[in-house]
């Protein structure tokens, strides 16, 4: 249910990331925030940067909803979450930065400004 938005924004990163991939890494913000395409127009699905986060830094309650976000999808769901992360150059680079692949990702949601952010667990 939440998952389709999602699939959809990181599915048209994949199609507008490729070329950026080419690209060397830009600055990053001490939060690990990577710009993807500074120049794009806003919109529902036009991402501009990704925020990688492990779970274990977010507050108890956002933990939780984590948690129950992640309970309450199917097996089949999180591996098309996995597969459209992998499609996308700029987001696996994302995660390798931070030692990660798709298997790490929880969740994925994007936000204000055309943030996406990309919820993991170290440990899988």
């Amino acid at each position: 249910m939440h998952m389709v938005p999602i699939v959809a924004a990181v599915s048209a990163l994949a199609l507008s990331g490729a070329a950026s991939a080419q690209a060397p890494p830009g600055d990053f913000t001490a939060d690990r925030e990577i710009a993807l395409n500074p120049g794009a127009p806003s919109g529902p699905l036009k991402n501009r940067s990704v925020i990688v986060v492990d779970i274990g830094a977010l507050p108890k309650a956002e933990r939780l909803r984590v948690n129950q976000i992640v309970a309450a999808r199917g097996e089949s769901e999180l591996e098309k979450l996995r597969t459209a992360i992998d499609a996308a150059p700029t987001l696996i680079f994302a995660l390798r930065l931070q030692g990660l692949s798709s298997l790490h990702v929880l969740i994925a949601e994007t936000g204000a400004y055309g943030r996406l952010t990309l919820i993991t667990k170290k440990k899988i």
